[in-house]
């Protein structure tokens, strides 16, 4: 791997590292993972969900999503829903309580966006995101060769 190569990777493992110890520090207070969020963030823009996709969207095993799924449905924020076509299949749905947490999970969202945001202009968001999507759009296309 050649110098500017591993720099880009380091500085995507740095900002992943500070990011994910940021997060767990505003969610803390609410006693709640960075992961068990990650899931009720995905299920409050979504009627219901499988667990592959919440494995999907999180970019988790199934094993971890279940584990995960299993302590929200102990706190009474997941139900899980056999299908209607395949009863064999689960949906999982938040509750009322899970909906109430999604909100926070907003909220702790946007206090993140708003730290990043701090630290660079308008127009380097823009040029952040757009370079961001270069570099997705070529992860994406390598995987598929």
């Amino acid at each position: 791997m050649s110098t500017k190569s591993h720099d880009l990777a380091m500085s995507f493992a740095i900002f992943e590292r500070e990011h994910g110890l940021t997060a767990s520090k505003l969610l803390l207070p609410h006693k709640v993972s960075l992961n068990q969020m990650s899931i009720i963030s995905h299920l409050s823009r979504s009627d219901a969900l499988t667990i592959s996709d919440l494995s999907k969207l999180t970019v988790s095993d199934k094993s971890s999503t279940s584990r995960t799924l299993a302590g929200l449905e102990k706190l009474g924020w997941i139900n899980k829903v056999a299908g209607k076509a395949d009863r064999r299949k689960s949906f999982i749905q938040l509750t009322a309580k899970g909906r109430k947490q999604a909100t926070i999970a907003d909220e702790i969202c946007d206090s993140l966006s708003d730290r990043m945001e701090l630290a660079i202009t308008s127009q380097e968001k823009r040029q952040l995101i757009s370079l961001l999507g270069k570099i997705v759009d070529s992860l994406i296309r390598s995987r598929k060769e």
